[in-house]
């Protein structure tokens, strides 16, 4: 049922990074590979021109380009304050999320995977404020993600994972069908479930949330749950609508 059910959304590792590098100019990533206060900065665009221009990188990847991509992620670029905020900064943070997630499907990047979820939410923050339009693409790459970590059994973000994929999946103009939104649903409501016994960080009363201690970006996953608590879902069944409103208000701690 698993492979069945992620090759709905037809898996795909690389169209997302094709597509959010063309938004990615000269400037924007010499501005990417200066993040660590300029440090090392031509040996980190060495190695980020190659991602943004064919999407490859080198396997594993190492401290080049990898520590200033985390630098990135990090970023708030709804804050004046941060560098480059705005449109500009959300198209940089989305490039940087997006190369981290595609590297972290490879068996060598092992290291990549962990507390992965706080790369997802940056990035779904980031494709909410300026590439909507790049949610099927999203979805195609969170599938591949999904079914690569259950290839190499790491689980511990399985269920972030499988939320961000509900958000899109309500999202994408083309709707995904009200039976895969409730058996996506049930998955991750099962996988809630098994994780329940391995509760553990500084919340370990919280669904899901409990469960990791790569709890930086917490608050942007309950404002996810809130989000699918107050959609619009008047389209939906009512099956799909009662579901991605329990998933919501369980992320969201109301239920």
């Amino acid at each position: 049922m698993i492979p069945d059910l992620f090759a709905s959304f037809q898996p795909d590792a690389d169209e997302l990074l094709r597509r959010v590098s063309q938004h990615v100019d000269a400037q924007m990533l010499d501005e990417i590979a200066a993040a660590d206060h300029g440090y090392k900065a031509e040996e980190h665009l060495a190695h980020l021109l190659p991602i943004r221009d064919q999407g490859s990188f080198a396997v594993p990847m190492r401290w080049h380009p990898k520590e200033v991509l985390e630098l990135v992620r990090w970023r708030e670029p709804e804050n004046p304050k941060t560098p480059a905020p705005g449109e500009r900064g959300h198209w940089m943070r989305a490039f940087a999320c997006t190369a981290l997630l595609r590297a972290a499907g490879e068996p060598a990047n092992q290291g990549l995977r962990e507390g992965s979820n706080q790369t997802l939410i940056q990035l779904i923050g980031s494709l909410r404020a300026v590439g909507p339009e790049l949610y099927g693409p999203a979805t195609a790459l969170l599938a591949w993600l999904i079914l690569r970590m259950k290839q190499y059994d790491e689980t511990e973000e399985l269920g972030f994972f499988m939320i961000g994929l509900l958000w899109l999946a309500v999202h994408v103009p083309a709707s995904i069908p009200d039976d895969i939104v409730v058996t996506l649903s049930e998955r991750i409501a099962a996988e809630a479930q098994r994780r329940s016994a391995e509760r553990r960080g500084p919340h370990p009363e919280r669904w899901l949330l409990g469960t990791t201690f790569h709890d930086i970006k917490h608050a942007g996953w309950e404002r996810l749950g809130l989000e699918l608590v107050e959609m619009d879902l008047s389209d939906r069944a009512p099956p799909a609508r009662e579901w991605v409103s329990l998933i919501g208000g369980k992320l969201a701690g109301r239920g």
